[in-house]
């Protein structure tokens, strides 16, 4: 099975070679491989067979396709047939080609001329057209330039430039568009710039009307916020263009633009920016325009540097206002220009510098103004206004206004002078009218008014009136002048002064202040000047009210401004005040010692008499009434410590003077004792009337505190005044020295009087000397050295002598 198997595959292999192109290449190495294997006579018998097997196939094949040649020459003959027929049409056709080929050939020769023809139309059309767009293009340049659209001009221009002339750039028109290229350049750039100088002109032009509507705008804008503030007290504290206001402010404030209220545009600066910036030049466009706005501005200032320092360079309001107003349309619309340019042409910093530079040539004329032209008040409120909302113009304009926040120091400064003045007029006016009695008010309306105008909280006890108060009318009248000063200091800076709350603070204590030293003082001082009693007693009792005032004043201020811009206010009034008051006291107690001492000019007594008098002498009397009436009536409303204080000087000059006319009496009867005793008692009643009527009366709270602070003496230093003088008068009424000579009965009864006053008072009433004799000395000096015993009494510096006599 396997040999036959060998056998086939090698008939295959065989069969295959002989088969191919290249047989004799195959058929070698099987040959080779046959006559190795000895196997050459199978091999020649395999190809044998092969032949007859190939003779066979091509015979049955021969047989078999002579039927198909037969009808393969049947059709060829009629295809020889057909292709006859058609050899004889492609000849007709040939000719009839040829005869059309020559026909065509001389339209060709026509087309190709036409063709020629043709192009050369073409490119007299291109040049044509060229020319035209030139043209076009040169007349659209000029018609633009003129009608001030520079911008498009210059495109049309660029385009022109970069049209390719190389066909036409012969022509004679060509080359003269050509040559005029940079003198239109030229000329955009000039016109272009020149109608913005023309629309810097326009504009200042309308430098006062903008200024003038800019103030219209911030005038209805401080009425609607003083509206809104007085609905919601919380706001009270903010003023305009604070942060606060800023976040509620309304749209239509926000919105609001002086360029479109005047129907200025900015068309002509925008086109020339872009003509400049197209250039590459903008940096040139804005120094130019920097110069010309110079221009402007130093035509407009131009006043502020050529005026004669000693001339006032605004002759009425009117021109001060218009003045004002065009320099804010100025400032307003270098700072819109910045904005609405994004700066491109001036710069905020620019801006700044400018502004910087007119403030530092204005605020001086400014200030200079307000001290020579500012009198009234009408002057100066329309002063303030107008600067004020000029700064506050150009605080929205984020300009820097500390230095023209000065003038508004300067205007408050002046404003202070003036309100003072008006103050002092009204005071003098006042002090004059002033009668110097104890106002008397005549319902319970009135008396509330009045206690509290004066700050005066002492609660009435009953209902009756009319009603007496302590001080007199120019009291609460000053007060509510005061309090009217304040208020209009408030409502003055109101509206305006939102910086530099401590110095404002203290430039209005230091004129409330001023106001009460220099003038409210100044004019009590005259008062207390006077040569009436009465007068300086009730301008005395006043002054108490008005250092009592002086804190309510300083509550008052601190109340109404910034807690936070001061600790605490203290006035120098109130010190001045009580100054004040001593001098008062000062005059009061010398008018009523020169009184009292008058009447004791006229005392005199006859020590020799031998009569005892019934009741006290008249001189004693007169002195007694004149001190009831003067401090039951005249010094009834003086503060208990003053009267105090009278009262004590008052009696103490008395048993001052009375004590020593006593000791200076050479002489005196028991009868002219007890007639002085008389005398005497009848001064002590009267000083415990008038100290019951003094320790009765009502004392508030501040007197407590003046009274601890002066430590007045109280009824019994009152007492003490007279106990020397009654201890004296005991001694001589007793007649003889035995009680003073004992030391316990001495050191209780007689303990104010000194051993030779004693001696020499005893020594007096026990015999009668000559006139002129003087007391016997040595006599004097047994008698201390009896009672001195141990020389306790040598402290007195007396020297005893040894007597001879017995």
């Amino acid at each position: 099975m396997l040999i036959h198997s060998n056998e086939v595959s090698k008939e295959s292999l065989l069969l295959h070679s002989l088969s191919s192109d290249d047989y004799i290449e195959n058929i070698g190495p099987i040959i080779r491989t046959a006559i190795k294997n000895n196997g050459l006579d199978n091999l020649i018998e395999t190809l044998q067979e092969t032949v007859c097997d190939k003779e066979q196939q091509l015979q049955e094949v021969s047989v078999k396709g002579s039927s198909d040649i037969k009808l393969a020459v049947g059709s060829i003959i009629e295809v020889k047939k057909i292709s006859d027929d058609l050899r004889y049409k492609v000849l007709e056709i040939n000719d009839d080609l040829e005869s059309t080929g020559k026909v065509l050939n001389e339209k060709n020769k026509v087309s190709i001329k036409y063709k020629k023809l043709y192009n050369k139309i073409n490119e007299t059309i291109f040049v044509l057209k060229s020319c035209l767009q030139i043209l076009e293009l040169t007349n659209k340049i000029i018609d633009l330039i003129g009608k001030k659209s520079f911008y498009h001009a210059l495109k049309n221009l660029q385009d022109l430039v970069n049209i390719h002339l190389n066909e036409i750039e012969t022509f004679e028109f060509t080359k003269k568009i050509i040559s005029s290229v940079p003198t239109l350049h030229k000329m955009i750039k000039e016109d272009s710039f020149s109608f913005v100088k023309k629309w810097l002109g326009n504009l200042e032009r309308h430098f006062h009307t903008i200024g003038d509507d800019c103030f219209q705008h911030l005038q209805a804008l401080n009425s609607y916020w003083s509206e809104t503030r007085s609905q919601n007290p919380i706001l009270a504290q903010y003023s305009i263009n604070s942060p606060i206001e800023l976040s509620v402010r309304p749209d239509k404030f926000k919105t609001f633009d002086p360029f479109s209220l005047n129907n200025i545009t900015l068309d002509s600066v925008y086109d020339s920016m872009m003509v400049y910036d197209t250039i590459n030049e903008l940096g040139e466009l804005k120094e130019q325009f920097k110069k010309e706005w110079l221009i402007k501005k130093d035509r407009l200032v131009y006043p502020m540097y050529n005026s004669n320092p000693s001339q006032e360079m605004f002759l009425d309001r009117n021109q001060l206002k218009d003045f004002i107003y065009s320099l804010t349309g100025l400032l307003v619309c270098d700072r819109l220009i910045g904005v609405k340019t994004h700066f491109k042409l001036r710069s905020s910093s620019e801006s700044t510098e400018m502004f910087v530079t007119i403030c530092k040539r204005l605020v001086p004329i400014l200030k200079k103004h307000v001290d020579e032209k500012i009198t009234t008040l009408d002057d100066i409120i329309f002063f303030k206004k107008l600067i004020c909302c000029s700064i506050q113009i150009l605080e929205q304009c984020d300009y820097p206004i500390e230095n023209l926040y000065s003038i508004l120091l300067c205007i408050l400064q002046r404003y202070m002078k003036i309100i003072t003045n008006n103050f002092k007029i009204e005071l003098v006016k006042n002090m004059n009218a002033d009668d110097s009695m104890p106002l008397v008010v005549k319902d319970m309306e009135s008396y509330k008014s009045i206690s509290i105008i004066s700050w005066y909280r002492h609660t009435p006890t009953n209902n009756r009136f009319p009603k007496q108060l302590p001080f007199s009318s120019i009291y609460p009248m000053t007060c509510l002048q005061i309090q009217n000063l304040i208020k209009e200091v408030n409502e003055f800076i109101d509206d305006f002064y939102s910086y530099q709350g401590r110095e404002i603070l203290h430039i209005t204590i230091e004129t409330i202040d001023s106001v009460l030293n220099n003038v409210v003082i100044k004019n009590l001082r005259h008062k207390i000047e006077s040569t009436i009693k009465e007068v300086i007693a009730q301008n005395l009792i006043n002054l108490e009210f008005f250092s009592t005032s002086v804190r309510e004043i300083e509550n008052l201020l601190s109340y109404s401004s910034d807690s936070r811009s001061i600790d605490s206010i203290h006035l120098t009034a109130y010190d001045n005040f009580l100054a004040t008051r001593k001098l008062a006291e000062d005059k009061l107690f010398e008018m009523v010692d020169t009184k009292v001492e008058d009447l004791l000019d006229f005392v005199d007594y006859d020590w020799r008499t031998k009569g005892q008098n019934a009741e006290p002498n008249i001189f004693i009397k007169d002195i007694g009434q004149f001190l009831q009436m003067m401090f039951t009536s005249t010094f009834s409303n003086l503060p208990r410590t003053v009267k105090s204080l009278l009262l004590l000087r008052t009696f103490d000059l008395l048993s001052s003077y009375f004590l020593d006319f006593l000791k200076r009496s050479s002489l005196f009867t028991k009868e002219a004792i007890y007639n002085f005793d008389m005398d005497i008692t009848y001064i002590e009643s009267i000083i415990n009337e008038l100290n019951g009527q003094n320790q009765n009366q009502s004392v508030d709270e501040d007197e407590e505190k003046s009274i601890e602070e002066h430590s007045i003496p109280t009824s019994v230093s009152l007492q003490s005044t007279f106990i020397e003088l009654r201890q004296l008068i005991n001694l001589l009424k007793s007649g003889t020295l035995d009680e003073f000579k004992e030391q316990s009965i001495r050191m209780r009864k007689y303990d104010r009087i000194k051993p030779e006053d004693a001696i020499s008072a005893i020594h007096k009433l026990e015999r009668e000397p000559e006139i002129g004799e003087e007391p016997n000395e040595l006599q004097q000096n047994s008698a201390i050295a009896s009672i001195s015993g141990s020389g306790r009494f040598a402290r007195f510096g007396y020297k005893f002598k040894k007597s001879t006599a017995g």
